[in-house]
């Protein structure tokens, strides 16, 4: 006949239950979707979006028109240009405006330098340094895993930026301007910190950082870019998620588009 736990077994044996259950709780609790620390929620993520297809449809449709078919060489160099910092300009005066309800933009997009230190600096660099690598080995592999399967590559076009821009000296200053710097700085804002914060309310961190890489890489028309921009949305991400500024995803971004620029210079020179 088994002999009954006494009360000391039976309060002992509570004790290690109620223990466990608290762990299993903390555990639990520390998989659950954070709170967004710059206040930004999935509402302000949709409503960014939205404004950005808006504005990206009107840019196309504008630069497509039969009018704009009618300019000059030089007349359609300006005009794209004036049309693409109307396009920034304008994403980033949305931002700005629901920027107000989170402390302004500084705060709200993580921008005020951290506190400073060397280790944390040779840190940013070394980081940004090894994910651009490791971004631009990524986009290589997925033009090579490409050929092999079979899949037919368009052509490449070596002048696509100097024909959209313009050739010669203004011509350049007008690529490094709006695709060196502007364009990196707009798709941080927005996909690394309004976006990604916004996801991070309603899934994991994880979860919110392939999201917002995903639907980074898909407002990329070429499928050929969709590979290597999705592995550079999740290295921006990354960045944006373990520093405490969203300067190294810029930076790296930045480096990213400047490496490019700097292989089209290269082939037409």
């Amino acid at each position: 006949m088994e002999s009954r736990p006494s009360r000391a077994e039976r309060k002992k044996a509570e004790s290690a239950q109620s223990r466990a259950a608290v762990a299993t709780y903390a555990f639990r609790k520390d998989r659950k979707p954070r709170e967004s620390d710059s206040g930004w929620s999935i509402r302000d993520a949709v409503m960014v979006l939205v404004a950005l297809v808006a504005l990206v449809i009107a840019k196309q449709l504008f630069l497509g028109s039969a009018w704009a078919a009618t300019l000059g060489p030089v007349e359609i160099v300006a005009v794209r240009v004036s049309a693409l910092s109307l396009h920034y300009g304008m994403i980033l005066g949305v931002l700005a405006l629901l920027a107000r309800r989170h402390g302004g933009l500084p705060d709200a997009f993580s921008l005020k330098p951290a506190a400073w230190s060397a280790r944390s600096a040779v840190g940013s660099v070394v980081l940004v340094v090894a994910l651009l690598l490791a971004t631009r080995a990524a986009g290589w592999a997925y033009q090579v895993v490409a050929r092999v399967l079979g899949w037919e590559m368009p052509p490449i076009e070596d002048t696509s930026l100097i024909e959209l821009f313009g050739p010669g000296l203004v011509g350049w200053v007008f690529i490094v301007l709006l695709v060196v710097i502007m364009a990196p700085l707009v798709e941080e804002l927005v996909f690394r910190k309004v976006l990604l914060d916004g996801l991070g309310t309603r899934m994991t961190p994880i979860m919110a950082l392939v999201g917002q890489a995903s639907i980074f890489a898909l407002f990329h028309p070429s499928p050929w870019m969709w590979g290597p921009m999705l592995a550079l949305g999740l290295a921006c991400g990354w960045l944006a998620q373990h520093r405490a500024t969203l300067w190294p995803a810029i930076s790296l971004h930045m480096a990213y588009n400047a490496v490019l620029v700097a292989a089209v210079y290269y082939m037409n020179s």
